[in-house]
């Protein structure tokens, strides 16, 4: 009897005791995943803070695309206001163009040998353009005339052409080519594109005219740079877009530099 009691008391103080054992184990697991609680609390919390301060950021950055957006559009209806109405000007300054020229063509060969005469700052053409008029107006009068060869001389020689008398026949048939080549120069001049300087680029011999694709003008054409009506550079286009072209500048009037060349002065193609 006695040693049941005692087995039965050993048995109740090891139930407690691992009862005690257990209930230790039990509460440093729950402290354990309380402290992992706490931590992944805390992560998440300081995620969450991160979240609405991007958040916030994006919704500035919105709001700053936003009015950007804003102004570009109203931007882009001024540039369009602008191009449209000088656009009608463009439009209305080339039919002008357009009606001048077909005027020119119906002249007589005559009045714009004269013209060309006027305009002419080349001595040695206007010179050479007075004697092609004059004997024009010689042949129609039914007169001989005496003609001078055209002779270049070089720097060390002076060549001095001596007259010399040509039938009749001959000299009309030299003056009918005279005058072909004459009128086709001279046409071919007026019915050149006239645009002007958008832009100068000194450093590199360039500027942007406002001529393109759009009105038939073709890289390696040849330009005529005008101030004041008055020829001072020539260039030749280098690139192309649809309105606009680009042009190098490879010739200079005696007493002219690209530092004269400025934005606004006349363009005209050569064809």
């Amino acid at each position: 009897m006695h040693s049941k009691k005692t087995l039965l008391v050993a048995m109740l103080l090891s139930i407690t005791i691992f009862s005690i054992i257990l209930a230790g184990a039990i509460y440093y697991h729950l402290k354990e995943v309380e402290s992992d609680f706490k931590n992944k609390e805390e992560t998440l919390v300081r995620e969450n803070i991160g979240l609405k301060d991007d958040l916030t950021d994006v919704r500035e950055e919105i709001m700053e695309k936003a009015a950007m957006l804003t102004l570009l559009e109203e931007e882009n209806q001024k540039l369009k206001h602008e191009y449209s109405v000088e656009f009608e000007a463009l439009k209305e300054e080339n039919m002008v163009l357009a009606e001048k020229i077909a005027q020119l063509e119906e002249r007589p060969l005559i009045e714009h040998l004269r013209d060309a005469i006027n305009t002419e700052r080349n001595r040695k053409v206007r010179k050479f353009l007075e004697k092609v008029l004059y004997n024009i107006v010689l042949v129609r009068s039914g007169r001989n005339v005496e003609l001078e060869p055209i002779v270049v001389a070089t720097k060390d020689e002076e060549v001095i052409p001596e007259p010399k008398k040509i039938e009749k026949k001959t000299i009309e048939a030299n003056m009918k080519l005279e005058r072909e080549k004459v009128a086709e120069e001279q046409l071919s001049f007026l019915a050149g594109k006239q645009g002007k300087i958008l832009s100068v680029d000194r450093r590199f011999n360039l500027i942007v005219i406002n001529l393109g694709l759009n009105d038939n003008v073709r890289e390696e054409d040849r330009c005529i740079i005008l101030k004041d009506d008055k020829a001072i550079a020539e260039a030749r286009i280098i690139n192309l877009r649809y309105r606009v072209s680009a042009a190098f500048v490879d010739e200079m009037e005696s007493g002219y530099n690209i530092r004269k060349v400025k934005k606004g002065y006349k363009v005209l193609i050569k064809k």
